[in-house]
C-alpha cells in the first residue's frame, strides 16, 4: 500500500464493548472499522482541527457510535479518539448513529449526527438529529440535544449538517431532509442564534412537492452575510414515474436563514453509480446523489463537486466542478478526475483563503484482478477552477477489505479543510488483508501550491469538447440508477420500522 509520508493515523481500536448493541443475526458488525469522516478547522486559529467519523460500521445501517479527534498543530498529531455522547454504546439514547459532521468557531465546537432505534425496542421507532456541543475545543462534550425526534415509522431524517456562520459564529444553521413513507422528502432547518447553545424548532425551509426529496443539504456562507442551502433533489422523470431524476440546486437567505428564495438549478445530476471492475455484482457505496459545496472565504465564489457520468457517456462516473460568482448563473461542468477511462467516486471539496480550490476523490486506475481492487486516493488543485493538477495521497490499498453496507463503504463523503496554500485531508482507507481491523481514517497535511504548480493533471475546459456524445441509453442509465438508490433506502427504512431493531436506510 502507498501513503505519503506526511500521513497520519486519527483512529484507534475501538472503545465499544462486544455487547453493547444487540443485532439481528444476519447483520455484520465491522468491529474496528471507522469510515466516513468529516473535519473541521477553527477559522481563527488554523492549527486546531477536529475530525469526527463513523465507529464500528453495521452492514444494514448506522454504527455503533460516532467518534472525535483533535488537533492543535495543524494536522500533524491527533488526540486519542473520544465516543459521542448519542449512541447508547457511548451511554446515550438511541441504538445507532450514522452521518458525522462537525463545525467550529473562535469559541465553541459542535458535532451533529442522526440517530435512531429501530421497531422492537421499548420505545418503539424513532428517529432523530442530534448536537453536542464542547467549549474547550473538542477536549469534552456537552450532552446530546435533539433537534428532531420522530415516531420513526412516520419519518426518517437523513444526512445533516452543521453551518456556523462565517460572518457572525452566532448563528449556526443545522440542515437535513426528513423522508416519510410516501417519498415526500422537504429540507428543514434547525438555527441557533447564541453559538449552539439553545436552538429553535425545526422549520421546513424547502419542499421539493409530492413524492420527490431533498438529500446532502448543506449550508454554505460568504462574506456579503449571504446563506447558501445547497441540496440534490430526487423525483420521479414527467410522463416515466418508474425513473428518478435528479438535480443539484441552492436556495439563499439573505437575513441569516428566516426567509429563503426559490431554488436555483446548479446542473442535472447524471450519476449512474460505481461498478468494481472485473466484478459486475461489486457495487460501491459512494453517496453518489450528495454534492459536496464550498465558498472562497475571501471574494464569495461559490463552488460545487459531485460525481457525474456525463463525460463518459453514461459509461461510468467521473468528478465534475462547477462554480458561479453569485449564486444564481452557474459555469458548466467542468472534469476534475484525471483519467476519464476508469470510474473515480466520492469527492471532497475545499477552497482556501488562497483562492486555491482543492478536490479529493477515490479512483480505479491501478490495474486490478478478480480477487484485489488496488484503490487510490487523489488530491486535485485549481487556481482557476478549470485546469487541475494532482497528486497521491493513498494507494494500492484493497477496497473489496472495506465494510459492506449497502456497497463496498468507505463513507458516503469523506473530509476536506485548509487554510492559506495548505490543504488537511481526512480520509479512510482499508487495510489490506486485515480482517479484524478493515478501515482506519488518516489525515494528511499537503501543500495545495506545490501540486498546482508542478502536479500532472488536466485542462477541465478543453475536456469539455472532447466529451461523448450524450444518449437516450445514458440517460435512461442515469434513471434506473438513481430510481434503484432510493428504491434501496425506502427498502431498508421499512424493514427497520416494520419488524427489525436497528435498521434503518443510512
Amino acid at each position: 500500500m502507498f501513503t505519503t509520508a506526511t500521513a497520519v493515523r486519527v483512529t484507534g481500536a475501538t472503545s465499544f464493548s462486544a455487547n453493547c448493541l444487540a443485532v439481528p443475526a444476519a447483520t455484520t458488525v465491522y468491529v474496528n472499522s471507522e469510515v466516513e469522516p468529516h473535519l473541521a478547522i477553527n477559522p481563527s486559529n488554523p492549527n486546531h482541527l477536529v475530525a469526527a467519523w463513523q465507529q464500528d460500521r453495521l452492514s444494514d445501517g448506522g454504527a455503533r457510535g460516532l467518534a472525535t479527534a483533535v488537533s492543535v498543530d495543524g494536522g500533524t498529531t491527533w488526540s486519542r479518539p473520544q465516543a459521542s455522547p448519542f449512541s447508547q454504546c457511548a451511554g446515550g439514547s438511541y441504538a445507532r448513529v450514522s452521518d458525522p459532521w462537525v463545525a467550529i468557531s473562535n469559541s465553541a465546537v459542535l458535532q451533529a449526527g442522526i440517530a435512531f432505534t429501530g421497531a422492537a425496542s421499548t420505545a418503539g421507532a424513532r428517529s432523530t438529529v442530534l448536537v453536542s456541543r464542547s467549549g474547550d475545543g473538542g477536549a469534552s462534550w456537552g450532552p446530546a440535544i435533539p433537534l428532531v425526534d420522530d415516531d420513526g415509522s412516520r419519518f426518517f431524517h437523513d444526512k445533516e449538517s452543521l453551518t456556523i456562520d462565517s460572518t457572525d459564529p452566532r448563528y449556526v444553521y443545522a440542515l437535513w431532509d426528513r423522508v416519510d413513507p410516501n417519498d415526500n422528502g422537504p429540507t428543514l432547518l434547525a438555527r441557533s442564534t447564541d453559538g449552539g447553545v439553545s436552538w429553535s424548532p425545526a422549520v421546513t425551509i424547502y419542499d421539493p412537492g409530492a413524492g420527490r426529496q431533498t438529500i446532502g443539504n448543506v449550508a454554505v456562507t460568504t462574506p456579503d452575510g449571504v446563506v447558501h442551502a445547497f441540496f440534490t433533489e430526487l423525483g420521479p422523470v414527467a410522463g416515466n414515474p418508474a425513473a428518478t431524476e435528479g438535480s443539484l440546486a441552492v436556495i439563499r437567505s439573505s437575513d441569516k436563514g428566516v426567509t429563503w428564495s426559490a431554488p436555483t438549478r446548479i446542473a442535472q445530476l447524471l450519476a449512474v453509480g460505481t461498478v468494481v471492475p472485473l466484478q459486475a455484482a461489486a457495487t460501491v457505496r459512494a453517496g453518489e446523489v450528495l454534492g459536496t459545496f464550498a465558498a472562497n472565504p475571501v471574494d464569495g465564489t461559490l463552488y460545487a463537486a459531485w460525481q457525474d457520468s456525463r463525460f463518459t457517456g453514461g459509461a461510468h462516473d467521473a468528478i465534475v466542478l462547477a462554480r458561479s460568482t453569485d449564486g444564481i448563473t452557474w459555469s458548466a461542468p467542468v472534469r476534475v478526475s484525471a483519467d476519464a477511462t476508469v470510474p473515480a467516486f466520492t469527492p471532497a471539496l475545499a477552497v482556501l483563503s488562497s483562492g486555491l480550490v482543492g478536490v479529493t476523490y477515490y479512483d480505479f486506475r491501478q490495474a486490478g484482478t478478480a480477487t484485489y481492487r488496488p484503490t487510490d486516493l487523489w488530491l486535485a488543485v485549481s487556481r482557476d477552477g478549470t485546469a487541475w493538477r494532482e497528486t497521491r495521497l493513498a494507494g494500492n490499498f484493497d477496497l473489496l477489505d472495506a465494510p459492506n453496507a449497502s456497497g463496498l463503504f468507505l463513507g458516503d463523503y469523506q473530509g476536506l479543510s485548509g487554510d492559506g496554500s495548505t490543504f488537511v485531508a481526512l480520509y479512510a482507507r482499508t487495510n489490506t488483508g486485515d480482517t479484524a481491523n478493515r478501515t482506519d481514517v488518516f489525515a494528511d497535511r499537503v501543500d495545495g501550491a506545490a501540486i498546482a504548480a508542478s502536479g500532472t493533471g488536466i485542462d477541465g475546459a478543453a475536456q469539455k469538447t472532447a466529451a461523448p456524445l450524450w444518449t437516450r441509453s445514458a440517460e435512461q442509465r442515469v434513471g434506473r440508477h438513481l430510481s434503484a438508490v432510493r428504491a434501496a433506502k425506502r427498502a431498508q427504512w421499512r424493514a427497520w420500522r416494520e419488524a427489525e431493531p436497528g435498521l434503518a436506510p443510512e
